[in-house]
């Protein structure tokens, strides 16, 4: 039988790190289902999914998720149609700084997930990351963590599990998705990102736990 390309999220991530803003708490609220429900997706660039979701009161979004990250954010055209307030933040993204708004967005859906007045990054997409210039928004692990979910890549499905609440996570690291993997017999952890389209190791932190590990450069 064919093995079946899944990626199960098991929501250990928590602790938001995002910049809090003036205004109502962030409330998050999980409906229970007795079936498990999918939410169909596609592949942007071959490698970013896409669902369709809603913010406040903007319906059939196109929501692109990222795992590699923890603050969602809304592109500014939507924010516009929801007469947002806003405040200004920055963010340093590789070699460069971004200047970004932030507000409080009334309400997130996608699939069975629903979040209410959470804290989200607003400016335009397409000039942060070429991969999101057709998304409306890009849902981060701040708001993929209220749902345990598998990523059927196969049937291009994402299929949700029980929404129990999760258990808190401590440390710098608390929102990422780890994928412990074995390399010449040694464990090594990596960050799932399916916001990114390939694997990015670090030398020096592979040859600390494959020490005998032969690199070849080409």
């Amino acid at each position: 039988m064919k093995a079946r390309n899944l990626l199960l999220l098991s929501v250990l991530f928590l602790s938001v790190t995002s910049a809090s803003l003036p205004g109502p708490p962030q409330n998050v609220i999980a409906s229970a289902h007795e079936r498990e429900p999918a939410l169909p997706f596609h592949l942007l660039s071959g490698t970013l999914i896409q669902v369709e979701g809603q913010i406040g009161a903007q319906t059939h979004l196109r929501l692109a998720l990222d795992t590699g990250a923890s603050i969602s954010f809304v592109d500014s055209k939507i924010a516009d149609k929801l007469s947002l307030n806003r405040q200004t933040t920055q963010t340093f993204n590789f070699d460069r700084m971004l200047t970004w708004q932030q507000a409080i967005i009334p309400e997130v859906r996608f699939g069975p997930a629903r979040a209410v007045n959470v804290v989200m990054r607003v400016g335009h997409l397409a000039e942060y990351s070429e991969f999101a210039r057709n998304a409306d928004a890009i849902i981060r692990t701040d708001l993929l963590k209220l749902a345990n979910f598998t990523i059927d890549y196969d049937a291009r499905k994402i299929i949700f599990h029980s929404l129990n609440p999760p258990t808190p996570a401590i440390g710098p690291l608390s929102n990422c998705l780890f994928l412990d993997i074995l390399i010449q017999g040694r464990p090594v952890r990596l960050i799932a990102d399916t916001g990114f389209p390939g694997i990015l190791l670090f030398k020096e932190r592979l040859l600390a736990s494959v020490p005998n590990l032969t690199i070849v450069i080409s």
